[in-house]
């Protein structure tokens, strides 16, 4: 009796223990059903969760940062350098334009005095050649008669035998000399006309020449050639250096614009704070995009001890970096779309949790 009585009482206690068992189980089947629900409706609905991590200097992005940031101001260096160099060249062409002009300028100075010059002599030669047909106009009308009369005066008294031969040869020599002399006077005349021809030939070059339209018109003596030669080198030489001085200004303005454009890239990404990952480690925060409207800067962080409850205020957000990053979501299977968020930790082992809270804790506790 004592027997059936103690199988009975062990019987109910088994029982009892798998009862309590199965509620067990099914407690904890429930709760974790609970916990799996509560946890994806916490992501579904809230929108203050960040992922801290800790960005290193051997960090992929920032050594891609580093590599960028060289070769762009390597390029820029390089425009510098070509930008020194059409600057020299532009200086040289500007150089040579301003000599070029003075030289022209002091030219048609020059020229307009050697006008003066061979316009002054021209008009005293064609003075003194009217005094010369005017003398040698008395000289013919003189001499020739004279000359005439005095050689058959001569022959006469000779074959009289009244003038020896002497007289006679004397009488031949002055004769000679004034025939000599006509020819000198005729020989002067020419000299007068070609020096005449010479200088309105030069006069109308020296025109042509400081008119610029010396093409297809006669030429001067040999000098006024050199001369009309030395201005058209110097007009070309003037037409060449402000072509390459308009080349090399608008060189030079692409390249300030580049260079600007380039500074502007320096300075963005002198910037960036991931830069500061290259001294030391640099903590920052994921935030994907459907957060991104709770962040500012100096919103409050927490951090909680257990999941989503006991938490408090570990840190604050210092700024929000540029670019886009693309990161796992915590509990999901799916790549989120958001930002980088520079933090300031009051303890950097907060760094190494999942998610940290932005404004407040998950549950306000």
């Amino acid at each position: 009796m004592n027997d059936k009585k103690l199988v009975n009482t062990l019987n109910s206690t088994i029982v009892s223990l798998y009862k309590a068992m199965g509620f067990g189980v099914l407690t904890l089947i429930l709760g974790g059903l609970l916990a799996y629900l509560g946890l994806h409706g916490f992501f579904l609905v809230n929108r203050s969760w960040v992922a801290p991590t800790v960005i290193s200097p051997s960090d992929e992005r920032i050594l891609e940062l580093n590599a960028k940031t060289a070769a762009q101001a390597a390029a820029r260096e390089k425009l510098v350098a070509e930008r020194l160099e059409l600057r020299t060249r532009l200086d040289d062409a500007q150089r040579i334009i301003v000599a070029e002009e003075s030289f022209l300028e002091r030219f048609d100075v020059a020229m307009h005095a050697d006008r003066s010059f061979r316009a002054r002599e021209l008009g005293e030669l064609l003075a003194l050649r009217e005094k010369q047909l005017h003398t040698r106009r008395e000289f013919d009308t003189s001499s020739i008669p004279y000359a005439g009369m005095a050689k058959e005066r001569a022959q006469m008294l000779q074959t009289a035998s009244l003038l020896d031969r002497e007289a006679f040869l004397t009488t031949n020599h002055q004769l000679a000399q004034l025939g000599h002399s006509n020819f000198l006077l005729a020989e002067k005349e020419v000299d007068l006309d070609t020096r005449i021809q010479e200088l309105r030939r030069d006069i109308r070059a020296i025109d042509a020449v400081s008119s610029g339209d010396a093409k297809g018109k006669p030429g001067g003596s040999v000098g006024v050639l050199k001369l009309q030669q030395e201005r058209t080198e110097a007009e070309l030489e003037l037409a060449r250096a402000r072509e390459l001085a308009a080349a090399l200004e608008e060189n030079l303005r692409s390249i300030d614009g580049s260079i600007a454009r380039y500074d502007q890239l320096l300075a963005a990404i002198k910037s960036s704070p991931y830069l500061k990952a290259m001294e030391g480690n640099l903590t920052v925060a994921f935030v994907p995009y459907h957060n991104i409207e709770a962040v500012e800067p100096g919103e409050a962080l927490y951090g909680c001890d257990l999941g989503l409850i006991w938490c408090r205020q570990v840190g604050s957000v210092a700024r929000v970096l540029d670019g886009e990053v693309n990161k796992k979501h915590p509990i999901r299977n799916l790549i989120l779309r958001g930002a980088m968020v520079e933090v300031e930790l009051q303890d950097e082992s907060w760094a190494m949790e999942d998610l940290l809270h932005l404004g407040h804790a998950p549950f306000y506790f």
